[in-house]
């Protein structure tokens, strides 16, 4: 049985690879969701990752409109994206 940390953990790593691999989406709504969010989060300081999280949102929901969930909704589930800070970091090497 998976922790919330465990579950956060597993987000934070495949929004990390979205951020770092081109081309790479959501495989899911809580992906999708908390990929969008954290696009916000972390745009104002860390561009480029804000846009890529934002943009593999866009095109997920692109196909799946009905599972975009308003921000209070995400973190109401426990898709939290309060760890959005740890991916600028990898903005900051390249």
């Amino acid at each position: 049985m998976s922790t919330a940390r465990d579950i956060e953990g597993a987000m934070l790593e495949r929004c990390l690879q979205i951020v770092t691999t081109p081309g790479a989406v959501p495989r899911d709504q809580a992906e999708a969701n908390v990929c969008r969010l954290a696009g916000m989060i972390v745009d104002g300081r860390y561009p480029v990752a804000g846009k890529r999280l934002s943009d593999a949102a866009a095109t997920y929901f692109a196909d799946h409109p009905e599972q975009q969930a308003p921000s209070a909704e995400v973190a109401r589930r426990g898709w939290s994206a309060c760890w959005a800070g740890k991916l600028g970091e990898t903005e900051d090497k390249e």
